[in-house]
């Protein structure tokens, strides 16, 4: 049964062939006959016979995996033409679809996190598809061996086949056009929430068709790239066993699309098109039959010590049609079935180092495209190559017209307003490799050039102080925020005035004058807290004061103080927020003060006592009334008296005394559903790392970094998982050095897994 998992696609290693068909209605006439086709397939599904006997269908209209069929759907499919666009090292993407028949080009699909600034910087990487490439690309016999192993693959998923089965257990391909347990039933399986891809009310998302798509992120996927509209399987998914032209092109879609970090099963049969990174090989992946396997059902089918059942049965379907074909089966002419199967093979992951292979430009001056400033002086500029192969001869930066010559450049801006920043490399005998970026130049006293800013979007904003038009109001983000968080409805969004053009309110200044920065005191704690708050061109109408983003109170009139009682042990974090009578806002830049605690019924060793205001990660301990427990996720305020046992945080360890050690958290963290979350590396001194995380394939994972203090999120991503164990690539390099904690909410069971992080710069 395919699964395959929701990913978007990589680059090719060599360019595709064009295709050279003699009949266009026909694109496999020279490769494979009708008579063969009989041949291949003598007992495929007819509806006439269910019992196993194995006859023909009598008609065309009953002959759903006909000839006729397959040649049908090759035809259209050679209409369509990808041109995929991908950040490296990541799964996001934007595709664009064009169909040759009609000659309409659609952008058909664009990640939110594709155009996200915290991934901007990543070099893309782009390749274009031609769906008429598939069976048709390289020498005949390469274009037999390719429909053969396409032929055994789709074989294998639909087999009817048995030991003793009338001639012979491989040739009995194509018999079920649907997953046994669903044929003839109402059952519903398969659906899972997905965000670009939800399932419709009341469908079945089940094996279906030659390839047996499953899932409904994968129904609308290959209908998205069939015929330019997710909605048409989501809506009917049953026109995948109406239709055998349909079935057979959702087989031939999965067949030629890259699902990074997976290439597509045809690249991997053309020999010297793909070649393994050294990750990949190291794991035993290579060219050929082995890997198709791989990419198709490899989570459940390859990387045992042994062959796996079905992959012996998929190189017997290999092998018999392949002798009909006279055909060799490995890629160099051999025959040698031993080579052609995916036992020690590992698994896809992603390639941390891709980006540092592809040659590409990035700004890195100025940090933010979107600069506040109050006066027109000169900006920075910088932009850095990774160039491994040494090719650009020459970087020239070109902005509003101003050109410079080299990698820095001192850039004044003639006013406030966007301009478009364009640094390209000189390549000898190449194309030169180009990034641009807008810069948005904006006085955040006067609001002039605010009318450039960027428009608020309906998408998670991962990173803090993303400043935002909405409504004709200027607003930031204060931490994560959500795409249904509404800049109008405060949290996380805190406004800063309205944009006129340039005549707009004037912010307020605000900054804390008592208590001073790293202040100490014993807890329970009286905190006096004072602020000085301005306003130039009207009056303060409130102060707010904070503690990280919880509000402690507010005062309208100076002097502008509050004071916080009964403050428990633990560090804080305060904050002042100044609101001027136009409604424009400041905050102040942080305090820390610390509260010590008593210690009731003392420590236990190396173990401290329980401290209500410390967030526990999973696995770290804590001492309560002389008895040692243990933290299973993150936890902060239960106590752990109360809160012990299935399904609660904590977990008794034992009483002081000779049971008591000092726990050494490892980077390998699990709850007690036993979902474990593996972090490398960790520390993290580059910019990502990878997260693997068991789970049920299908189902969504919401990962988060969380601020050890405060616990607000800094970044957030949610995740489908394809396989169990999946490896996922998680990009830190807009997060601060310091130890933040790793979230991950299961969609399913609703557990949460924990892990401490630590980033290095």
């Amino acid at each position: 049964m395919t699964k395959p998992a929701l990913a978007g696609p990589p680059a090719k290693k060599a360019k595709a062939a064009k295709a050279a068909v003699a009949d266009p209605n026909n694109p496999i006439a020279d490769i494979l006959t009708a008579a063969e086709w009989d041949v291949i397939f003598p007992h495929r599904f007819n509806p006439d016979d269910r019992t196993g006997a194995g006859t023909l269908p009598t008609t065309p209209a009953k002959d759903f995996y006909s000839y006729a069929n397959f040649v049908e759907a090759c035809r259209r499919m050679a209409q369509i033409k990808l041109v995929l666009e991908r950040r490296c090292g990541t799964d996001y993407y934007r595709i664009t679809r064009t169909d040759k028949a009609t000659g309409v080009t659609t952008v058909m699909r664009t990640d939110p996190s594709f155009n996200d600034p915290t991934w901007a910087n990543l070099a893309i990487v782009k390749e274009t598809l031609d769906y008429a490439t598939f069976a048709n690309e390289g020498d005949i016999n390469t274009r037999k061996r390719e429909l053969m192993a396409f032929l055994a693959n789709i074989s294998q998923e639909t087999t009817g086949g048995w030991p003793t089965a009338p001639g012979g257990q491989f040739a009995w391909g194509l018999y079920f056009r649907e997953e046994q347990g669903y044929e003839g039933t109402t059952n519903i399986g398969y659906r899972v929430d997905h965000a670009i891809y939800p399932p419709a009310p009341g469908k079945s998302y089940h094996g279906r068709g030659p390839i047996q798509l499953s899932y409904n992120y994968n129904y609308g996927q290959a209908s998205e790239f069939l015929f330019g509209d997710k909605n048409i399987l989501l809506a009917t998914p049953e026109k995948v066993i109406q239709d055998g032209v349909i079935a057979f092109e959702t087989g031939i879609w999965f067949w030629m699309t890259p699902q990074y970090p997976k290439p597509s099963c045809h690249d991997v049969m053309i020999p010297g098109k793909w070649t393994p990174t050294p990750a990949e090989a190291a794991g035993g992946i290579k060219a050929g039959f082995g890997t198709t396997v791989n990419i198709i059902n490899g989570g459940v089918e390859c990387g045992g010590a042994t062959e796996n059942n079905k992959v012996l049965s998929r190189i017997a379907h290999f092998q018999r049609y392949t002798g009909i074909k006279q055909v060799s089966m490995e890629l160099n002419g051999g025959n040698n079935t031993a080579n052609l199967g995916c036992a020690n093979m590992k698994r896809f992951a992603m390639d941390p180092a891709e980006c540092s292979r592809i040659t590409a430009l990035t700004f890195t001056k100025p940090t933010s495209y979107t600069i506040a400033t109050t006066s027109l002086s000169p900006i920075a500029i910088e932009v850095s190559k990774n160039d491994p192969s040494n090719e650009v001869t020459q970087i020239v930066i070109n902005i509003n017209g101003q050109r410079f010559t080299g990698t820095t450049a001192q850039w004044t801006p003639p006013a406030y307003g966007k301009f478009k920043a364009y640094a390209a490399g000189a390549r000898a005998g190449k194309d030169s490799v180009t990034t641009t970026v807008d810069l948005v130049i904006w006085n955040d006293v006067s609001f002039e050039g605010c009318t450039n800013l960027p428009a608020w979007q309906a998408k998670d904003y991962t990173t803090v102080g993303n400043i935002v038009l909405y409504n004709g109001s200027i607003y930031r983000n204060k931490w994560w925020a959500g795409a249904a968080a509404l800049p109008s409805a405060a949290d996380p969004w805190e406004l800063l005035g309205a944009c006129s053009g340039g005549t707009g309110n004037q912010l307020p200044v605000v900054n804390i004058t008592a208590p001073a920065n790293n202040a100490s005191y014993n807890a329970p704690a009286n905190i006096t807290i004072s602020a000085n708050a301005t306003d130039a061109d009207g009056r303060i109408a409130k102060v707010e004061f904070f503690n990280g983003a919880t509000k402690l109170g507010e005062t309208t009139t100076a002097p502008y103080n509050f004071t916080w009682s009964s403050v428990a042990a633990g560090n804080y974090t305060i904050t002042a927020k100044a609101t001027d009578d136009k409604g424009g806002s400041r905050t102040s830049a942080a305090v820390t003060v610390a509260v010590n605690g008593t210690n009731p019924g003392g420590g236990c060793g190396s173990i401290a006592v329980w401290d209500a205001t410390k967030a526990y990660t999973g696995g770290q301990q804590a001492v309560y009334s002389g008895k040692i427990y243990k933290a299973k996720w993150w936890t902060q305020g239960d106590r752990p008296d109360q809160n012990t046992g299935s399904g609660k945080a904590w977990e008794y360890v034992g009483d002081c005394g000779a049971a008591a050690r000092s726990f050494n958290e490892p980077t390998h963290i699990g709850d007690d559903n036993n979902q474990t979350i593996n972090v490398y590396p960790n520390p993290a001194t580059g910019s990502s790392i990878q997260v693997t995380v068991d789970g049920t394939p299908g189902e969504q994972l919401q990962i988060s970094l969380l601020n050890i203090k405060t616990g607000q999120p800094i970044l957030r991503q949610v995740q489908t998982l394809g396989v169990k164990g999946q490896a996922i690539q998680l990009n830190i390099s807009q997060v601060p050095a310091g130890t933040w904690i790793l979230n991950i909410q299961h969609g399913q069971s609703k557990k949460i897994s924990t892990a401490k992080i630590v980033r290095v710069q």
